[in-house]
């Protein structure tokens, strides 16, 4: 078996090292196993990550730096990382996270138990760093609920959804750090959907549920570093980009049968959005948000609430 591990970066000088040194030192890979890290450098241009960039693939033969010259963001970085990758396996690793000791060899006892796994995700941690609100913080997330885990199969190593079509992704805590996927089953789904800013790996995710069963190691396998400045923190409000990709995908034909969760989780963003737009003094943004959701949900009264508090300019 060979992996290839994944990593996006834009202005990581702080954070990539740790990231490539989660990887180098985990313990337990077997004899022949192949590993390569490869970091797409998303057009760096604080100074500095260029420089450790380099210098990592200098100490680390393991390393491969390649500069994204196509489309900016997490997505398009990792599909032109994935582009240039050899492994049957893909492992995704964002370069401000960390796995934890043990992750690897998670992953592979149950690839080895389940060998027609195509989807492997385990459980994830965050930790909020100074600057942010809450410095030090440390949360350990849930993989789901007590009835969603109560409704996989208990396999060799962990659990098994089958093709869960929609349901249970919406409800599972998934985060790239923590993901593994086969090769082959990324690429002919297309990668990450590039016009997604952010929520591409929810897209992603949505996707896989229409094609392929999902594997669960139930062990925290890494670490999300929370913090200012990163991608996931910056730009649109907060349910701008989850509204886009559940929208996106309400028409597919996969998912006719969970169009009901999509119409509910695309009114409860539109709600939230269009009511910080308005407090922010942006009733033109929020009387389009509101609009917005009422295509998926026309009879929810609180888009139809907003709608007329927009177009008032109340707050």
């Amino acid at each position: 078996m060979d992996l290839s591990v994944i990593i996006p970066c834009y202005n990581a000088a702080p954070y990539i090292g740790q990231a490539v040194a989660s990887v180098l030192e985990q313990a337990g890979p077997p004899v022949g196993f192949e590993l390569e890290i490869v970091i797409a450098d998303d057009r760096s241009d604080d100074g500095s990550t260029p420089a450790v960039l380099a210098d990592l693939a200098r100490r680390h033969p393991q390393v491969r730096v390649v500069a994204n010259d196509g489309a900016r963001g997490p997505g398009p970085a990792r599909n032109f990382a994935v582009r240039h990758a050899r492994g049957h396996w893909l492992a995704f690793l964002d370069a401000d996270d960390w796995w934890l000791p043990g992750a690897l060899a998670r992953c592979l006892e149950l690839i080895a138990a389940n060998p027609h796994a195509q989807w492997v995700a385990g459980t994830y941690r965050i930790v909020y760093d100074p600057g942010t609100q809450q410095p030090g913080r440390v949360v350990d997330i849930a993989f789901a609920e007590d009835a969603v885990l109560a409704g996989a199969q208990p396999v060799d190593g962990g659990l098994r959804w089958v093709q869960p079509v929609g349901i249970p992704v919406n409800e599972l805590a998934l985060h790239p750090s923590s993901t593994w996927l086969r090769r082959e089953l990324f690429l002919a789904l297309g990668g990450f959907d590039e016009r997604l800013r952010n929520a591409e790996d929810l897209h992603l995710w949505l996707r896989l549920s229409a094609e392929t069963d999902l594997f669960h190691v139930p062990e925290m396998l890494s670490v999300y570093r929370r913090r200012d400045g990163s991608e996931t923190n910056s730009g649109r409000p907060q349910n701008y980009w989850d509204v886009r990709c559940h929208a996106d995908l309400y028409g597919d034909p996969r998912f006719r049968a969970v169009r009901g969760k999509f119409a509910v989780r695309i009114a409860q963003g539109c709600v939230e959005d269009s009511w910080r737009y308005r407090r922010s003094g942006q009733f033109r943004d929020a009387a389009l948000t509101a609009l917005h959701g009422l295509r998926y949900a026309p009879t929810d009264g609180r888009l139809w609430r907003t709608l007329l508090a927009a177009v008032a300019r109340r707050p």
